[in-house]
């Protein structure tokens, strides 16, 4: 049976989480968490908990692989329908941390909730700053 014409499936949108080359050090994150999950390696996992995925275009819900986490100061690839559209770091919202590269900030959640994510192009950042175009064309029509 084919789809109605104007519908599409939904996308598969996934968050896979990497231990950082060394602990503490979040520099090679892009690099290392994009290498990780293209395909994924015994060095990568799916991101455990439920989550939201805020960022400046909207909100995207994240079914996680049933294990609670709080998952900072890792590296993270964000893929959507199995390409890689950012990579970077997960940090805590109050880091002291100054990263020129994409970073997930992680909201502490309560118990029972989706874990509150905030994913910026840079450290520190808000949700008015500009929004990269591959993270628009990909993110933006799952909204």
């Amino acid at each position: 049976m084919g789809l109605l014409p104007g519908l599409a499936l939904a996308a598969e949108v996934q968050i896979w989480i990497v231990e950082p080359s060394s602990p503490g050090n979040l520099a090679d994150c892009p690099r290392q968490a994009a290498h990780e999950v293209s395909p994924p390696s015994s060095a990568a996992h799916r991101l455990g908990a439920d989550a939201t995925l805020r960022w400046a275009g909207g909100q995207i819900p994240i079914v996680g692989v049933g294990s609670d986490e709080h998952p900072t100061d890792h590296c993270f690839a964000l893929i959507v329908d199995g390409r890689v559209v950012a990579s970077g770091a997960t940090l805590a919202p109050y880091s002291a941390r100054l990263l020129h590269f994409p970073v997930i900030q992680v909201g502490a959640g309560r118990a029972g909730q989706p874990l509150d994510l905030l994913l910026a192009p840079h450290f520190p950042a808000t949700l008015s700053d500009p929004v990269p175009t591959a993270w628009r064309e990909a993110l933006s029509p799952l909204r």
